[in-house]
């Protein structure tokens, strides 16, 4: 199934030139030259397949693509990994320990360049924290990890981070814990703190660990509470307006659990976690493709 699911994907990455990051098709153009750019319409997702080469006896969990697909951050049992693969159609390398980085931790968030990440954790303050760590290149340790206290109202445990990758300069995540609100909170530069968050306008109920589309403008995230929970996708016309009405993703097992969703920014590959059947038994990372049609 490993094979087939890396066929998939490279016929995916080459079924369109310009990919348009929203659900949405829509044509867009080249200023300077006038060049009008193919719209870009995604089809269905594909069947999920299990990360084979990245399979334990334990939880994996949290996973986080990078925007290129060439790097995923996840847990295996709270324990911050990250494996890397050379290119879109090859399989991950070996798993290694996030450095620098120790105690219970989970749902790690990177920026694009890598400089900094975001976690949840309890080993620091009272609460569950949102984590931020540094580094000063990708071949260091993380270091600095300091509690974004902030984001911790009432008393009230949060997790389940996503930064922006692009520009690192807005925050998702979840207050309360197993499930809550999910909510937003920006700075004006890296060097900044972040607020203490107000709530994603248009999602309601119990919700956690977002994660969104490069432009922002389609949001994933999961609801319910394991080992029942469920994967829901909603949208956008604008960063400024709420996110519609919500809608399971196909990629689902009813029968099963399905968390921790993240998303390509080209929009072609899905990663979460599942303890469906199929794989190693436990909660294993899964990955769905989809072309541009």
């Amino acid at each position: 199934m490993t094979v087939w699911w890396r066929l998939l994907v490279a016929a995916a990455l080459g079924a369109c030139g310009r990919i348009d990051f929203d659900a949405a098709s829509r044509a867009t153009g080249d200023a300077a030259t006038g060049d009008a750019a193919p719209a870009c319409t995604f089809g269905p997702w594909s069947t999920p397949q299990p990360i084979s080469e990245l399979e334990t006896a334990m939880n994996d969990w949290g996973g986080q693509i990078t925007g290129d697909g060439l790097t995923l951050y996840w847990s295996i049992e709270r324990t911050l990994y990250v494996a890397s693969r050379p290119d879109r159609q090859s399989p991950f390398g070996a798993a290694s320990l996030v450095a620098g980085i120790t105690g219970d931790s989970g749902n790690p968030s990177p920026t694009g360049d890598e400089l900094e990440l975001f976690y949840d954790s309890d080993q620091m303050t009272a609460t569950y924290d949102v984590v931020r760590t540094t580094r000063s290149d990708t071949a260091s340790a993380w270091s600095n990890n300091t509690p974004l206290a902030a984001l911790v109202v009432g008393g009230v445990d949060v997790s389940g981070p996503y930064i922006t990758p692009d520009d690192g300069l807005t925050l998702y995540y979840t207050r309360g814990i197993p499930t809550g609100t999910l909510m937003v909170s920006t700075r004006a530069s890296t060097s900044d703190p972040f607020t203490a968050g107000t709530p994603v306008a248009g999602i309601t109920g119990n919700h956690s660990n977002a994660a969104l589309s490069a432009d922002q403008l389609t949001i994933y995230f999961e609801t319910g509470i394991q080992p029942a929970r469920l994967l829901f996708t909603g949208s956008r016309p604008t960063i400024a307006d709420p996110f519609g009405t919500a809608t399971a993703l196909t990629v689902n097992d009813t029968a099963a659990d399905n968390s921790d969703v993240s998303i390509t920014a080209d929009g072609l590959e899905l990663f979460f976690s599942s303890n469906r059947a199929g794989g190693a038994g436990n909660a294993d990372l899964y990955v769905a493709t989809r072309a541009c049609q």
